[in-house]
Protein backbone atom coordinates (compact mmCIF):
# COMPACT_ATOMS: atom_id res chain seq x y z
CA UNK A 1 0.00 0.00 0.00
CA UNK A 2 1.60 3.36 -0.78
CA UNK A 3 -0.46 5.84 1.14
CA UNK A 4 -1.25 3.53 3.95
CA UNK A 5 2.27 4.39 5.61
CA UNK A 6 0.98 7.72 6.25
CA UNK A 7 -2.77 7.14 7.69
CA UNK A 8 -4.22 9.28 10.05
CA UNK A 9 -7.08 10.42 11.98
CA UNK A 10 -6.62 13.63 9.70
CA UNK A 11 -6.84 14.27 5.88
CA UNK A 12 -3.92 14.26 3.84
CA UNK A 13 -3.22 16.07 0.95
CA UNK A 14 0.08 14.88 -1.30
CA UNK A 15 1.12 16.28 -4.32
CA UNK A 16 2.11 12.85 -6.90
CA UNK A 17 4.41 13.45 -9.17
CA UNK A 18 4.64 10.31 -11.65
CA UNK A 19 8.56 10.21 -14.16
CA UNK A 20 8.34 10.77 -17.51
CA UNK A 21 7.24 7.48 -19.59
CA UNK A 22 8.37 5.67 -23.26
CA UNK A 23 5.34 6.70 -25.34
CA UNK A 24 5.51 9.99 -26.99
CA UNK A 25 2.91 12.03 -25.18
CA UNK A 26 4.10 10.24 -21.73
CA UNK A 27 7.48 12.05 -22.45
CA UNK A 28 6.91 15.27 -20.08
CA UNK A 29 5.95 13.30 -17.22
CA UNK A 30 2.81 13.38 -15.19
CA UNK A 31 1.33 14.41 -11.63
CA UNK A 32 -2.09 14.65 -10.01
CA UNK A 33 -3.43 15.64 -6.11
CA UNK A 34 -3.74 12.62 -3.66
CA UNK A 35 -6.08 12.83 -0.91
CA UNK A 36 -6.18 10.60 1.78
CA UNK A 37 -9.39 10.58 4.37
CA UNK A 38 -8.56 7.48 6.64
CA UNK A 39 -12.00 7.81 8.19
CA UNK A 40 -13.54 7.23 4.43
CA UNK A 41 -14.45 3.84 3.41
CA UNK A 42 -11.51 1.65 2.62
CA UNK A 43 -12.36 1.82 -1.22
CA UNK A 44 -12.85 5.65 -1.23
CA UNK A 45 -10.01 6.80 0.89
CA UNK A 46 -7.68 7.70 -1.24
CA UNK A 47 -8.38 9.89 -4.39
CA UNK A 48 -5.68 10.72 -7.26
CA UNK A 49 -7.41 14.04 -8.68
CA UNK A 50 -5.71 13.30 -12.54
CA UNK A 51 -5.66 15.82 -15.24
CA UNK A 52 -4.47 14.17 -17.98
CA UNK A 53 -7.08 12.08 -19.76
CA UNK A 54 -8.22 12.04 -23.24
CA UNK A 55 -9.80 9.61 -25.56
CA UNK A 56 -8.47 8.85 -28.87
CA UNK A 57 -11.85 7.46 -30.50
CA UNK A 58 -13.61 10.54 -28.83
CA UNK A 59 -15.57 12.81 -31.76
CA UNK A 60 -13.47 14.75 -33.66
CA UNK A 61 -10.48 14.12 -31.63
CA UNK A 62 -7.65 13.85 -34.41
CA UNK A 63 -9.51 17.12 -36.65
CA UNK A 64 -9.20 18.97 -33.10
CA UNK A 65 -5.99 17.31 -32.23
CA UNK A 66 -4.69 18.98 -35.83
CA UNK A 67 -7.27 22.50 -35.17
CA UNK A 68 -5.69 22.54 -31.53
CA UNK A 69 -8.97 22.22 -29.85
CA UNK A 70 -8.44 19.53 -27.76
CA UNK A 71 -10.41 18.29 -24.90
CA UNK A 72 -8.91 16.94 -21.74
CA UNK A 73 -11.06 15.67 -18.61
CA UNK A 74 -10.66 15.79 -15.17
CA UNK A 75 -11.37 12.64 -13.02
CA UNK A 76 -11.60 11.28 -9.80
CA UNK A 77 -9.71 7.96 -9.43
CA UNK A 78 -8.55 5.36 -7.00
CA UNK A 79 -5.08 6.77 -5.98
CA UNK A 80 -3.88 3.19 -4.96
CA UNK A 81 -4.88 1.51 -7.87
CA UNK A 82 -4.03 4.75 -10.34
CA UNK A 83 -0.13 5.02 -8.72
CA UNK A 84 0.40 1.23 -9.04
CA UNK A 85 -0.14 1.48 -12.94
CA UNK A 86 2.55 4.19 -13.44
CA UNK A 87 5.10 1.93 -11.09
CA UNK A 88 4.61 -1.37 -13.08
CA UNK A 89 5.38 0.49 -15.92
CA UNK A 90 8.34 1.74 -14.64
CA UNK A 91 7.99 5.17 -14.20
CA UNK A 92 9.27 6.38 -10.55
CA UNK A 93 6.35 8.45 -8.28
CA UNK A 94 7.07 10.97 -5.84
CA UNK A 95 4.45 11.69 -3.39
CA UNK A 96 5.02 15.02 -1.42
CA UNK A 97 2.61 15.82 1.51
CA UNK A 98 1.86 19.01 1.57
CA UNK A 99 1.62 21.38 5.04
CA UNK A 100 -1.83 22.68 4.64
CA UNK A 101 -3.97 23.90 6.82
CA UNK A 102 -7.69 22.24 7.33
CA UNK A 103 -9.74 25.40 5.57
CA UNK A 104 -6.89 25.41 2.79
CA UNK A 105 -7.62 21.48 2.24
CA UNK A 106 -11.15 21.92 2.33
CA UNK A 107 -11.46 24.60 -0.63
CA UNK A 108 -8.40 22.87 -2.55
CA UNK A 109 -11.00 19.38 -2.12
CA UNK A 110 -13.88 21.26 -3.20
CA UNK A 111 -12.53 22.82 -6.33
CA UNK A 112 -10.56 19.37 -6.94
CA UNK A 113 -14.35 17.81 -7.00
CA UNK A 114 -15.92 20.30 -9.03
CA UNK A 115 -13.45 20.28 -11.84
CA UNK A 116 -13.96 16.22 -11.88
CA UNK A 117 -17.39 16.40 -12.57
CA UNK A 118 -19.85 17.30 -15.18
CA UNK A 119 -20.14 19.31 -16.46
CA UNK A 120 -16.90 20.89 -15.20
CA UNK A 121 -14.48 17.90 -15.31
CA UNK A 122 -13.85 19.07 -19.79
CA UNK A 123 -11.04 21.70 -19.74
CA UNK A 124 -9.87 23.10 -23.51
CA UNK A 125 -6.20 21.78 -23.09
CA UNK A 126 -3.11 23.66 -24.47
CA UNK A 127 0.19 22.43 -24.10
CA UNK A 128 1.91 25.08 -21.67
CA UNK A 129 -0.83 26.90 -20.36
CA UNK A 130 -4.00 24.22 -20.13
CA UNK A 131 -2.69 20.63 -19.15
CA UNK A 132 -2.11 18.40 -16.37
CA UNK A 133 0.12 20.20 -14.36
CA UNK A 134 -1.25 23.21 -14.92
CA UNK A 135 -4.62 22.52 -13.67
CA UNK A 136 -3.15 21.18 -10.59
CA UNK A 137 -0.66 24.09 -9.84
CA UNK A 138 -3.47 26.70 -10.18
CA UNK A 139 -5.91 24.34 -7.56
CA UNK A 140 -2.90 24.48 -5.18
CA UNK A 141 -2.89 28.05 -5.76
CA UNK A 142 -5.97 28.86 -5.33
CA UNK A 143 -6.55 27.15 -2.10
CA UNK A 144 -3.26 28.50 -0.60
CA UNK A 145 -4.60 31.69 -1.33
CA UNK A 146 -2.37 32.69 -4.05
CA UNK A 147 0.60 32.06 -2.01
CA UNK A 148 2.14 29.40 -4.38
CA UNK A 149 2.65 31.93 -7.30
CA UNK A 150 3.48 34.51 -4.67
CA UNK A 151 6.06 32.67 -3.27
CA UNK A 152 7.76 32.12 -6.58
CA UNK A 153 7.17 35.43 -8.10
CA UNK A 154 10.08 37.29 -9.98
CA UNK A 155 12.27 34.09 -9.93
CA UNK A 156 13.33 31.99 -13.10
CA UNK A 157 15.78 29.87 -14.44
CA UNK A 158 15.57 31.02 -17.65
CA UNK A 159 13.72 28.34 -19.39
CA UNK A 160 11.50 28.93 -21.92
CA UNK A 161 8.28 27.11 -23.38
CA UNK A 162 10.59 25.70 -26.33
CA UNK A 163 13.58 25.10 -24.04
CA UNK A 164 11.39 22.96 -21.13
CA UNK A 165 9.52 21.41 -24.42
CA UNK A 166 12.55 20.53 -26.13
CA UNK A 167 14.34 18.67 -23.31
CA UNK A 168 11.74 16.59 -22.63
CA UNK A 169 11.24 15.23 -26.25
CA UNK A 170 14.65 14.80 -27.50
CA UNK A 171 13.47 11.27 -28.15
CA UNK A 172 11.96 10.46 -30.51
CA UNK A 173 13.43 12.51 -32.83
CA UNK A 174 10.51 12.99 -34.76
CA UNK A 175 9.03 14.36 -31.72
CA UNK A 176 12.00 16.83 -31.24
CA UNK A 177 12.09 17.94 -34.99
CA UNK A 178 8.35 18.63 -34.68
CA UNK A 179 8.04 20.73 -31.94
CA UNK A 180 10.45 22.46 -32.72
CA UNK A 181 9.67 23.39 -36.64
CA UNK A 182 6.38 24.10 -35.39
CA UNK A 183 6.98 26.68 -32.47
CA UNK A 184 6.85 30.27 -32.95
CA UNK A 185 8.61 33.26 -31.30
CA UNK A 186 5.88 33.36 -28.46
CA UNK A 187 7.37 30.38 -26.89
CA UNK A 188 11.03 32.00 -26.56
CA UNK A 189 10.31 34.86 -24.04
CA UNK A 190 11.75 33.69 -20.53
CA UNK A 191 9.23 31.82 -17.81
CA UNK A 192 9.15 32.66 -14.24
CA UNK A 193 9.36 29.69 -11.91
CA UNK A 194 5.59 29.36 -11.64
CA UNK A 195 5.00 29.28 -15.69
CA UNK A 196 7.91 26.90 -16.09
CA UNK A 197 5.35 24.48 -13.49
CA UNK A 198 3.65 23.63 -16.91
CA UNK A 199 6.22 20.89 -16.54
CA UNK A 200 5.31 18.30 -13.68
CA UNK A 201 8.95 18.09 -12.68
CA UNK A 202 9.17 21.76 -12.41
CA UNK A 203 6.02 21.98 -10.40
CA UNK A 204 7.79 19.53 -8.01
CA UNK A 205 10.71 21.57 -7.52
CA UNK A 206 8.67 24.57 -7.18
CA UNK A 207 6.33 23.39 -4.33
CA UNK A 208 9.31 21.72 -2.39
CA UNK A 209 10.68 25.34 -2.64
CA UNK A 210 7.96 27.31 -0.94
CA UNK A 211 8.14 28.61 2.92
CA UNK A 212 4.71 30.06 3.69
CA UNK A 213 3.93 32.09 6.72
CA UNK A 214 2.32 30.86 10.03
CA UNK A 215 -0.49 33.28 11.89
CA UNK A 216 2.40 33.93 14.14
CA UNK A 217 4.94 34.97 11.55
CA UNK A 218 6.81 32.34 11.61
CA UNK A 219 8.18 30.37 8.18
CA UNK A 220 6.99 26.52 7.62
CA UNK A 221 8.04 24.49 4.07
CA UNK A 222 5.09 24.02 2.27
CA UNK A 223 6.36 20.29 1.95
CA UNK A 224 5.93 18.61 4.86
CA UNK A 225 7.86 15.10 3.41
CA UNK A 226 8.51 13.36 0.65
CA UNK A 227 8.20 9.08 -0.78
CA UNK A 228 9.61 7.83 -3.56
CA UNK A 229 8.10 4.58 -5.16
CA UNK A 230 9.63 3.04 -8.27
CA UNK A 231 12.73 3.87 -9.83
CA UNK A 232 14.79 5.51 -6.69
CA UNK A 233 16.39 9.27 -7.88
CA UNK A 234 15.33 12.95 -7.56
CA UNK A 235 13.18 14.02 -10.84
CA UNK A 236 15.68 15.76 -12.34
CA UNK A 237 14.81 18.64 -15.23
CA UNK A 238 16.49 16.76 -18.48
CA UNK A 239 19.08 19.51 -20.15
CA UNK A 240 18.35 20.65 -23.68
CA UNK A 241 20.54 18.99 -26.02
CA UNK A 242 22.31 20.61 -28.21
CA UNK A 243 21.91 19.62 -31.87
CA UNK A 244 23.17 22.26 -33.84
CA UNK A 245 26.16 20.38 -35.05
CA UNK A 246 23.94 17.55 -36.38
CA UNK A 247 21.70 19.77 -37.90
CA UNK A 248 24.57 21.25 -39.33
CA UNK A 249 26.61 18.37 -41.07
CA UNK A 250 23.05 17.08 -42.22
CA UNK A 251 22.25 20.18 -44.09
CA UNK A 252 25.82 20.34 -45.21
CA UNK A 253 25.97 16.90 -46.62
CA UNK A 254 22.64 17.05 -48.45
CA UNK A 255 23.90 20.52 -50.25
CA UNK A 256 26.76 18.83 -50.94
CA UNK A 257 24.91 15.72 -52.55
CA UNK A 258 22.52 17.57 -54.42
CA UNK A 259 25.54 19.60 -55.89
CA UNK A 260 27.65 16.74 -56.95
CA UNK A 261 25.07 15.74 -60.11
CA UNK A 262 26.55 19.25 -61.88
CA UNK A 263 30.41 18.12 -60.55
CA UNK A 264 29.50 14.48 -61.50
CA UNK A 265 27.52 15.07 -64.68
CA UNK A 266 28.81 12.53 -66.67
CA UNK A 267 28.25 9.68 -64.42
CA UNK A 268 24.28 8.60 -64.62
CA UNK A 269 23.97 7.12 -60.93
CA UNK A 270 25.33 10.53 -59.13
CA UNK A 271 23.42 12.62 -61.78
CA UNK A 272 19.93 10.98 -60.83
CA UNK A 273 20.58 10.24 -57.45
CA UNK A 274 21.32 14.16 -56.79
CA UNK A 275 17.91 15.05 -59.11
CA UNK A 276 16.05 12.51 -56.87
CA UNK A 277 17.14 14.16 -53.41
CA UNK A 278 17.27 18.13 -54.90
CA UNK A 279 13.13 17.29 -56.27
CA UNK A 280 12.65 15.08 -52.56
CA UNK A 281 13.77 17.79 -50.80
CA UNK A 282 11.96 20.61 -52.59
CA UNK A 283 8.95 18.38 -52.17
CA UNK A 284 9.79 18.53 -47.95
CA UNK A 285 10.67 21.96 -48.01
CA UNK A 286 7.63 22.71 -49.59
CA UNK A 287 5.42 20.51 -47.96
CA UNK A 288 7.02 21.35 -44.46
CA UNK A 289 5.84 25.34 -45.99
CA UNK A 290 2.62 24.31 -46.03
CA UNK A 291 2.00 22.80 -42.95
CA UNK A 292 3.54 25.89 -40.98
CA UNK A 293 0.86 28.12 -43.33
CA UNK A 294 -2.23 25.83 -41.99
CA UNK A 295 -0.90 26.03 -38.36
CA UNK A 296 -0.54 29.85 -38.27
CA UNK A 297 -3.68 30.90 -40.34
CA UNK A 298 -6.13 27.59 -40.06
CA UNK A 299 -5.76 26.37 -36.18
CA UNK A 300 -5.65 27.67 -32.83
CA UNK A 301 -1.70 26.72 -31.97
CA UNK A 302 -1.24 30.34 -30.80
CA UNK A 303 2.28 29.79 -30.28
CA UNK A 304 3.13 28.65 -34.21
CA UNK A 305 1.79 32.28 -34.91
CA UNK A 306 4.21 34.13 -36.90
CA UNK A 307 7.23 31.78 -37.18
CA UNK A 308 10.11 32.24 -38.93
CA UNK A 309 10.37 28.72 -39.56
CA UNK A 310 7.97 29.42 -42.87
CA UNK A 311 10.71 31.44 -43.96
CA UNK A 312 13.10 28.70 -44.49
CA UNK A 313 10.50 26.28 -45.69
CA UNK A 314 9.00 28.40 -49.05
CA UNK A 315 5.90 26.89 -50.36
CA UNK A 316 7.33 28.16 -53.29
CA UNK A 317 9.75 25.60 -53.62
CA UNK A 318 6.90 22.89 -54.81
CA UNK A 319 6.88 25.11 -58.06
CA UNK A 320 10.49 23.78 -58.55
CA UNK A 321 10.16 20.06 -58.07
CA UNK A 322 9.44 18.76 -61.64
CA UNK A 323 12.27 21.24 -62.78
CA UNK A 324 15.00 19.61 -60.19
CA UNK A 325 13.86 16.18 -60.95
CA UNK A 326 14.89 16.54 -64.40
CA UNK A 327 17.30 19.22 -63.95
CA UNK A 328 20.27 16.63 -64.18
CA UNK A 329 19.50 14.37 -66.77
CA UNK A 330 20.65 16.17 -70.03
CA UNK A 331 23.05 18.78 -70.60
CA UNK A 332 21.31 21.03 -72.47
CA UNK A 333 18.33 21.42 -70.00
CA UNK A 334 17.58 25.36 -69.29
CA UNK A 335 15.77 25.89 -66.59
CA UNK A 336 12.47 28.01 -67.40
CA UNK A 337 12.73 31.61 -66.19
CA UNK A 338 9.88 31.63 -64.21
CA UNK A 339 11.50 28.34 -62.39
CA UNK A 340 14.14 30.34 -61.61
CA UNK A 341 12.78 33.59 -60.65
CA UNK A 342 10.91 31.22 -58.16
CA UNK A 343 14.17 29.82 -56.94
CA UNK A 344 15.46 32.97 -56.27
CA UNK A 345 12.32 34.99 -54.50
CA UNK A 346 12.33 31.80 -51.77
CA UNK A 347 15.80 32.10 -51.72
CA UNK A 348 15.26 35.85 -50.96
CA UNK A 349 12.60 34.88 -48.49
CA UNK A 350 14.90 32.68 -46.60
CA UNK A 351 17.30 34.95 -46.31
CA UNK A 352 14.62 37.75 -44.62
CA UNK A 353 13.54 35.08 -42.32
CA UNK A 354 17.07 34.95 -41.27
CA UNK A 355 17.78 38.77 -41.18
CA UNK A 356 14.26 39.09 -39.27
CA UNK A 357 15.65 36.76 -36.54
CA UNK A 358 18.36 39.11 -35.29
CA UNK A 359 15.42 41.47 -33.77
CA UNK A 360 14.83 41.85 -30.44
CA UNK A 361 11.21 42.10 -31.10
CA UNK A 362 11.06 38.32 -32.44
CA UNK A 363 14.09 36.39 -31.41
CA UNK A 364 13.21 32.78 -32.38
CA UNK A 365 15.30 30.14 -30.96
CA UNK A 366 15.32 28.72 -34.88
CA UNK A 367 19.45 28.57 -35.27
CA UNK A 368 19.02 25.00 -35.62
CA UNK A 369 16.84 24.85 -38.13
CA UNK A 370 18.67 28.27 -40.13
CA UNK A 371 21.85 25.61 -39.95
CA UNK A 372 20.25 22.82 -41.65
CA UNK A 373 18.06 24.98 -43.90
CA UNK A 374 21.01 27.64 -45.38
CA UNK A 375 23.09 25.15 -47.03
CA UNK A 376 19.97 22.99 -48.77
CA UNK A 377 18.30 26.03 -49.77
CA UNK A 378 21.72 27.59 -51.73
CA UNK A 379 22.47 24.45 -53.15
CA UNK A 380 18.31 24.09 -54.36
CA UNK A 381 18.25 27.46 -55.78
CA UNK A 382 21.90 26.86 -57.44
CA UNK A 383 20.44 23.37 -58.96
CA UNK A 384 17.20 25.20 -60.25
CA UNK A 385 18.66 28.43 -61.47
CA UNK A 386 21.79 26.95 -63.86
CA UNK A 387 22.01 28.00 -66.93
CA UNK A 388 23.53 25.90 -69.99
CA UNK A 389 23.94 25.69 -73.38
CA UNK A 390 20.76 24.27 -74.94
CA UNK A 391 20.74 21.11 -76.98
CA UNK A 392 19.78 21.52 -80.71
Amino acid sequence: MLISTCACAETRVYLATMAPGELYFERFGHNAVVVHDSLAPASQNSVAYNFGYFDFNGKNFLSNFILGRMAYLGVALNAEADLQNYIANGRAVWLQELALTAPQKAILIAKLKAETTEPNDVYRYDYFRANCSTKVRDALDAALGGALQAAVKGRSHGYTFRSLGLSHAAQPTWLYLGIHAGLGPSTDRPLDVYAESFIPAALQQAVASVQLTAPDGSRYPLVRSELNYGPVGANVLPALPDWRWRFSVAGLALAIAIAAGFRFREKHFIRRFSAMLAGLSASAFGVAGLLLLFLMTCTDHQDSYFNLNFALFSPLWLLCVPTLLGGFRQRGAVPAKFIQRTATVALAIAAVGVAIKVLPMVGQKNIEWVLFCAPVILALHFAATRTRKTVT
